[in-house]
């Protein structure tokens, strides 16, 4: 049970191809319009472009809040008013300056012209609102930080620079500026302001602390008011940190390596055979996308791969992978960013490879680093999944998958798992040709598959040595990020449409073969519905509908099977509101479901205690203990969406074909009485005189189904 629903948790988290190969912010209120006009000292400044939002550069970044107004907007809380923009100067910093009436204000910072992407306090996304009062009119600067987004003012908080000898490093014109923004202290809140960068040469360096843009307030050693140079010295590329405590006016100053971003993620993309994207938010901070794309930046990018994992970043090397330099290429092509728009702003990397080439590095650990000189300042892991799509998916669709049936009519079998480095079929031919029988015991047959230029591997079983009905699984050997390595899975198949109890394997059942088509099922068909506003539908779930009702057979209850007993109280009410215009049951999900144990004996039922009254928590306490391992689901965790559920089968008839044929016997039992039965699934669609009808629904796929 734990197995089966661990399998299932795999395939939600892994990307498609890998599944496959693995298996396994209220608006705030208006405020009063405050009485007096403002002037924007940087109103001359042209609204700069939302579109590289995402990465950092030319970002439009306004001011939205209750002061828009008295800023020149049309109305408070706008995020699209350039009026309210602050523009970003060479060094980085967006900052600008306002005259604002007296008044009590409230306001978050937004990039992109929009509430899509905003931050309150603290840089938090969509967090609370800055609060500032004015007593009379005033010029009020704001900032904002675009790497930490943390937006503050000059009313609120002091404007603390540090001028010295590195100034010049840091993007200002000269040294010993201190109305320069680089560096530009950032409160953090407590008084307390801090600045880091990684920017900085080689050497040693002085600096002192200065208040409002000046010398007229600075600060030096043991916070001495216009004290003695601070010193310090680094190696290249370090990570600095400064600390400064407005109430002690000391600064400390901390140097150690950088932190190397991105490692135990995927955050980079490979898009296509020979291009991978990079995301911004890697960058050293203070970097920008345009310093990488004009190369002022000095970074270099590498491809790490290794075929059977082993790839790692150990004291600051890489170490067990082929190293393969990338080119910085500027943006990603337009087809990839409408396919993924959550690539857009991202850095397009070119990568010296063919088709084959690419398809070969993607069975394996596939890494990208991020250098400054031979430093690796970030390391992550590369998601897979577009790349897969374009280099497969053009064939990939026209292909078939799962059990076919030749000619001959023996079972064909195919997956795709374009990830893979190797894939075996392992088979147990059974005695029936519907696949009934229990899990068979021994050995299993291992075929090799063959691996076609879709991506699928496929057994043709051109000998016939596996027969109708036999139990099988898919071996897969792939590399598997979790681990790390290179791991061999047993899987069953994710196209089945038969499978044991528990689905611990699946079965080459043929759809056509009559012994699964019960007459009740071939003999009725449902009732016409010409139009789908003329349905009225009724909603059950199979096990409910007869769980507990003793007019139906006690092996039958809570099965498929319950829909064939007419005179059953259930039945009887059914057919009462066909007769009255009810048309159309749809049933909760009935696909192969992760968490429920299908074999009855391994069922549990909570005891409630007789004591327990209407009210008694005793009673959610007993049906919580057994929660994981009783009978009852909704069912919204398919496991196999293609093969029906196995608990809702009688007991002897749990596995392969003996569980569609109860599956189509109740659709039988339901068109018997006049009702077309709609599900979440598709199984008993697949002869040539059913009808399927799709539609989407909020809740899920629908698939409904006339014989």
């Amino acid at each position: 049970m734990t197995d089966r629903h661990n399998r299932t948790l795999l395939r939600r988290a892994l990307g498609v191809g890998t599944a496959l190969a693995l298996m396994g912010g209220a608006l705030p209120a208006a405020w009063a319009e405050p009485g007096e006009e403002a002037a924007n000292q940087n109103a001359g400044a042209e609204a700069i472009d939302a579109e590289g939002a995402a990465g950092g550069d030319d970002v439009l970044v306004t001011i939205p809040g209750n002061h828009n107004k008295a800023m020149g907007c049309d109305a408070d809380w706008a995020p699209d008013c350039a009026k309210a923009a602050l523009t970003r100067d060479a060094t980085g910093v967006y900052t600008a300056t306002f005259t604002l009436p007296a008044g009590d204000y409230e306001y978050k910072v937004a990039e992109g012209g929009s509430w899509d992407a905003s931050f309150g306090q603290g840089g938090a996304p969509g967090g609370a609102n800055i609060a500032y009062s004015l007593k009379e009119q005033t010029a009020v600067t704001f900032y904002y930080n675009h790497a930490t987004h943390r937006v503050w003012n000059n009313v609120s908080d002091q404007m603390v620079t540090l001028p010295g000898s590195f100034q010049k490093a840091l993007g200002c014109a000269d040294d010993w500026k201190p109305e320069c923004l680089a560096p530009l202290m950032e409160p953090v809140g407590g008084g307390t302001y801090t600045y880091e960068t990684t920017s900085l040469p080689e050497g040693s360096y002085e600096l002192k602390v200065a208040i409002g843009g000046s010398w007229d307030e600075n600060y030096g050693q043991d916070g001495a008011a216009g004290g003695a140079n601070y010193q310090f010295a680094t190696k290249a590329n370090k990570l600095v940190t400064f600390t400064y405590d407005s109430a002690t006016h000391k600064l400390d100053i901390a140097s150690a390596d950088v932190p190397v971003v991105g490692l135990g993620e995927q955050r980079a993309y490979w898009v296509n055979a020979t291009t991978l994207a990079w995301p911004t938010s890697l960058l050293p901070q203070g970097v920008t996308r345009a310093q990488v794309l004009d190369g002022s930046a000095k970074l270099s990018y590498e491809l790490v791969t290794a075929p059977e994992g082993g790839a790692a970043l150990t004291d600051g090397a890489i170490t067990g992978a082929t190293l393969t330099p990338l080119t910085v290429a500027g943006d990603l092509p337009a087809d990839v960013t409408m396919a993924h728009p959550n690539l857009n702003g991202y850095i397009a990397l070119k990568a010296p490879f063919d088709e084959a080439g690419a398809g070969e590095a993607l069975t394996g650990q596939v890494l990208l680093a991020q250098k400054s000189g031979e430093t690796v300042n970030a390391f992550t892991g590369v998601q897979i999944a577009p790349a897969l799509d374009s280099l497969y998916s053009a064939k990939a669709t026209q292909a078939s998958y799962g059990v076919g049936w030749n000619d001959a009519g023996k079972p064909t079998f195919a997956l795709w798992a374009p990830s893979a480095k190797d894939v075996a079929l392992l088979s147990w031919n059974t005695r029936t040709p519907r696949g009934a029988d229990p899990e068979v015991s021994g050995a299993p047959v291992r075929t090799a598959a063959t691996r076609t230029d879709d991506g699928r591997w496929s057994v043709d079983n051109a000998d016939g040595a596996i027969t109708e009905g036999a139990q099988y699984l898919w071996e897969v050997r792939v590399y598997v990020p979790s681990t790390g390595a290179v791991e061999t899975n047993q899987v069953t198949d994710p196209y089945s449409v038969g499978l044991t109890a528990d689905s611990t394997r699946s079965v080459a059942v043929n759809m056509d073969n009559p012994a699964i088509a019960p007459y009740g099922w071939k003999s009725t068909k449902a009732p016409v519905i010409e139009d789908d506003a003329q349905r009225s539908i009724y909603e059950l779930h199979v096990r409910d509908f007869s769980a507990a009702d003793k007019s139906v057979p006690e092996d039958m209850r809570g099965t498929y099977m319950a829909f064939t007993q007419y005179q059953s109280n259930g039945m009887r009410h059914l057919a009462e509101l066909a007769s009255a215009g009810m048309n159309t049951v749809h049933l909760l999900p009935t696909f192969d479901i992760a968490t429920i144990p299908e074999k009855r004996s391994e069922q549990l039922v909570p005891a409630i205690p007789k004591d327990a009254g209407p009210a008694d928590e005793a009673q959610q306490a007993a049906v919580s203990a057994v929660a994981d391992q009783d009978a009852y689901n909704w069912g919204y965790d398919p496991l196999h969406w293609m093969a029906p559920e196995g608990s809702y089968a009688t007991v002897w008839h749990q596995n392969g074909g003996a569980r569609i044929r109860e599956f189509r016997s109740m659709v039988g039992g339901l068109h018997y009485i006049g009702m077309q039965s709609s599900s979440t699934r598709s199984t008993t669609t697949r002869r040539p005189q059913a009808r399927m009808l799709t539609q989407c629904s909020t809740a899920s796929f629908r698939a409904t189904t006339s014989a």
